[in-house]
C-alpha cells in the first residue's frame, strides 16, 4: 500500500464519526405547550372554521395550548373561552403581519412547568394521534423538530373519513423542511434547500427565551427566516426569502446567527403527515410580489409596539400601509374569484386619482375663495400699515419729547447735584474749623486746669506752713482761723486772673471758693 494511502486509512479510523443532523442530548422532564397565532383583518369565514377543526382535533390529542388572538379596531373577537385552555385578546388598528410578535406575546404566558413549546398555525391536522409523545422524545436528542414529515394541502372540498388511520384525500404532498435536512447532506441539502419551513415547530423553551422570535417581517416569511437560522443557513442562501429588500434580510442577519450559533443545525422530525385545511389558493399568496411592496420599508424606524404589544405603524408612509392592507385582501382565501393582487392595486390607484381628482377642485375653489378674502384682506392690511406709520411718528415725536425732557431734567439734577457737593465741602470745612476751635479750647481749659491745680497746690503748701507757726506759737489758741484770710487771697486771686471765668457773685465762683475751702484744711 502507498504510504500516503496509508497515513490516509490511519486519519479517517481515527477521526470521531460525525452525526447529522447532531445531537445535544438534554433531561427535559417538563411539559410541552402549542402556542398559537390568530389574527384575520379580512374577516375570512372559514379562519374561524379552520380554527375549530384544529383546535378539536390537538385537543383530543392531548395539545395544551395558548392562543393570541387580535381583533381589528372595535370588532368583536371570533374566539370564545373554551377555544384554547389560556386565550389571549388584544385589539389593533394597523393591519400587518402580527404572527411572531404574537407568538412571543404567547410565548411569555406559558407556565413555569413548561420546558417545551410547539407553534402551531390552526389550519392543519395531525394524522398521528401520538405526535406529542414522539415529539417530547426527539426534543430531548435534539433541540429544535418538525412534528411532521410530509405535509398534504387538501383541496377546497375533501372527505374526512378515515381509511385505515389515513386521511383519503387527494390533496398535494410534500415534504417538511427537517426531513430533508436530516436525509441530506448539508453540502447538498445548501444545492436544493427544498420543503415546508412551518405549519408546525417545536424547540427546547430555553432556546426561544434566549433569542425571541424574529417578527419584524410584516408581510409572513417569518417561518423560512427562522428555519433558516435554525439549520445554520446564511441568510444570503437562503433563497426562499432572498427576494426581500437587502435592509430587511441585513436587519435580521444579526438574529439569524446568534440563532444559529445556539442551535448548530440540530432539527429533526417526527415521521407523520399533517393536512393543511384549505383557504385559498396558493398562487394568490403572491410570495414574489408581496416582497416588493416592503422595499421603502425600513423595520427599524416604520413600525412600532403599540400599548397591547402589537405591531402599529410609526412613521407617515401612506402608499406602504395601503398596499400592506390590500395583501390580506387580495390572498382570497374563501375563493371569491376575487381580483388579483395587480388588478387591486390599478383599481386602488384609479380611486386614488379620482380623489386626487376631487382633492383639486376643492382646492381650486378653496383657492379661489381664499384669493377674494386675500384680497380684502390685503385693503385691511394697508390701512392697517397706514395707521401703524402715523402711531409710529407719534411715538417718534413722543419719545423725542421724552428725551428732551430727560436731558433738561438731567442738566437740573446734574445743577442740584453739584450744588449738594459744595454744601458738603462748605460744611466738611465748617466742621474742620469747628474741630480746630473746639481743640484749641479744649487745650486753654486744659492749661488752665493744670494753673489752677498747681495754685491749689501753692496755697495748700502756704496754709500747711502757717498752721505749724500758729500750733507752735503760744497764742495760737486765741487766734482766728485762717479761712478768711485764704477766701481773701483767692477773692484777690479771682478778680487778677480770671474775672471773666469765675465773675463776682457768680454761681460758679461761690462754688469755687467752697470747693478750695473744703480741700485746704483749716
Amino acid at each position: 500500500m502507498h504510504p500516503l494511502a496509508l497515513l490516509k486509512a490511519k486519519k479517517k479510523a481515527s477521526a470521531p464519526p460525525l452525526t447529522h443532523p447532531p445531537q445535544f442530548p438534554e433531561r427535559l422532564p417538563g411539559t410541552l405547550w402549542g402556542i398559537a397565532a390568530y389574527f384575520n383583518p379580512a374577516s375570512y369565514r372559514n379562519r374561524l372554521i379552520n380554527y375549530r377543526k384544529f383546535r378539536a382535533a390537538s385537543r383530543r390529542q392531548g395539545l395544551k395550548l395558548i392562543v393570541v388572538e387580535v381583533a381589528m379596531d372595535e370588532r368583536p373577537f371570533d374566539l370564545a373561552n373554551d377555544d384554547a385552555e389560556q386565550i389571549i385578546q388584544l385589539h389593533t388598528s394597523d393591519v400587518l403581519w402580527q404572527k411572531e410578535r404574537l407568538l412571543s406575546i404567547a410565548l411569555s404566558h406559558l407556565p413555569p412547568d413548561c420546558d417545551k413549546v410547539v407553534w402551531v398555525d390552526t389550519d392543519i391536522l395531525f394524522q398521528e394521534d401520538d405526535w406529542i409523545a414522539k415529539t417530547c422524545t426527539l426534543l430531548e436528542k435534539y433541540m429544535v423538530i418538525q412534528p411532521f414529515a410530509a405535509a398534504i394541502q387538501l383541496p377546497r372540498t375533501h372527505p374526512t373519513r378515515k381509511r385505515n388511520r389515513s386521511l383519503h384525500t387527494t390533496g398535494k404532498a410534500f415534504p417538511c423542511i427537517a426531513h430533508q435536512w436530516a436525509i441530506t447532506s448539508p453540502h447538498h441539502f445548501r444545492l436544493t434547500y427544498c420543503g415546508h419551513p412551518g405549519y408546525a415547530v417545536a424547540a427546547r423553551r430555553r432556546i426561544l427565551e434566549e433569542v425571541p422570535f424574529y417578527d419584524r417581517m410584516i408581510l409572513g416569511g417569518g417561518d423560512a427566516l427562522i428555519m433558516g437560522a435554525f439549520l445554520g443557513i446564511p441568510i444570503e442562501e437562503n433563497f426562499i426569502i432572498d427576494y426581500y429588500p437587502a435592509h430587511l434580510l441585513l436587519d435580521a442577519r444579526e438574529w439569524t446567527e446568534h440563532m444559529a450559533s445556539i442551535v448548530r443545525g440540530s432539527v429533526s422530525f417526527v415521521d407523520g403527515r399533517i393536512h393543511h385545511l384549505w383557504h385559498g389558493r396558493q398562487e394568490k399568496r403572491y410570495y414574489i410580489e408581496r416582497a416588493a411592496i416592503l422595499h421603502p420599508f425600513d423595520p427599524r424606524t416604520d413600525i412600532r409596539i403599540d400599548d397591547n404589544g402589537c405591531w402599529a405603524w410609526a412613521t407617515e408612509k401612506p402608499i406602504l400601509h395601503e398596499q400592506v392592507r390590500h395583501y390580506f385582501w387580495a390572498r382570497d382565501e374563501e375563493g371569491g374569484n376575487t381580483p388579483s393582487f395587480e388588478s387591486l392595486r390599478i383599481r386602488e390607484l384609479e380611486k386614488k386619482s379620482v380623489n386626487e381628482h376631487s382633492k383639486i377642485a376643492w382646492l381650486e375653489e378653496a383657492l379661489r375663495r381664499k384669493t377674494t378674502w386675500s384680497n380684502v384682506t390685503l385693503a385691511y392690511e394697508r390701512r392697517t400699515k397706514t395707521w401703524l406709520k402715523e402711531m409710529l411718528e407719534n411715538e417718534r415725536a413722543k419719545n423725542a419729547w421724552l428725551e428732551e425732557e430727560m436731558t433738561k431734567k438731567s442738566a437740573l439734577a446734574e445743577a442740584a447735584l453739584a450744588d449738594e457737593r459744595r454744601k458738603t465741602a462748605w460744611l466738611e470745612e465748617e466742621m474742620t474749623k469747628k474741630s480746630a476751635l473746639a481743640e484749641a479750647a479744649l487745650a486753654d481749659e486744659r492749661r488752665k486746669t493744670a494753673w489752677l491745680e498747681e495754685m491749689i497746690s501753692a496755697l495748700h503748701m502756704q496754709n500747711t506752713s502757717k498752721e505749724e507757726r500758729i500750733q507752735t506759737s503760744p497764742s495760737a489758741q486765741r487766734q482766728p482761723t485762717a479761712v478768711p484770710l485764704f477766701a481773701q487771697c483767692a477773692e484777690s486771686f479771682f478778680d487778677r486772673r480770671i474775672p471773666r471765668l469765675l465773675p463776682r457773685g457768680s454761681r460758679r465762683r461761690t462754688i469755687a471758693l467752697r470747693l478750695l475751702t473744703w480741700m485746704i484744711p483749716s
